[in-house]
């Protein structure tokens, strides 16, 4: 009866300006959730390498040759874990912020130890054959300890009052493993 026609005019321009705020919120949150997920990562497997590649050869080989324990700690071991995450950093072109990264409670020790292996002679083997069944080795052991803390900071401007300290990661690591080995007993 009466041609009321609405007009819609201007609708979606309304829409879309409540929604994009929203919309641009919700990704900007999503790329800094990946980028926090990216920074742990790439500060775990640093950590881990570090602690995997630190070698001391002077001192091991001290202690291989005098049976002697060395223990590293206080900010000695603290700069020799920075020094070696900082080393593994540049390797692996992870580009840590060096700056907001920090070590304590360092600790390195290298151990003196023996290690002696019994084979049984396998019987598929002639007997002209030698097999070495007995054997005897001097070993140094590796013991590293530390809390490695790296500070992450929001990338976009839209969430970074939400992170405004930022997220502190955390890594207390751990590592003990066997550097050297060397005969002492060939059997004959």
């Amino acid at each position: 009866m009466f041609g009321f026609k609405k007009n819609e005019k201007g609708q979606a321009m309304v829409e879309y300006a409540l929604v994009l705020p929203i919309f641009l919120m919700l990704l900007m949150f999503i790329i800094d959730v990946g980028w926090f997920i990216y920074q742990k990562a790439i500060f775990d497997h640093t950590c881990r390498n570090s602690a995997w590649e630190l070698r001391l050869r002077q001192d091991e080989q001290w202690v291989m040759n005098n049976g002697r324990k060395i223990v590293h700690s206080g900010e000695y071991a603290n700069n020799l874990l920075a020094s070696q995450f900082k080393r593994v950093d540049e390797s692996s072109n992870s580009r840590i912020d060096m700056n907001k990264v920090s070590v304590a409670n360092g600790q390195i020790g290298i151990y003196p130890g023996e290690k002696e292996y019994r084979y049984k002679r396998p019987d598929a083997i002639p007997e002209e054959i030698v097999v070495h069944t007995d054997l005897k080795f001097k070993t140094v052991t590796m013991e590293i300890e530390g809390k490695i803390e790296y500070q992450v900071y929001a990338l976009t401007p839209l969430t970074k009052p939400f992170f405004k300290d930022g997220i502190k990661l955390t890594n207390n690591l751990y590592k003990a493993k066997k550097t050297t080995m060397r005969i002492v007993r060939w059997p004959t």
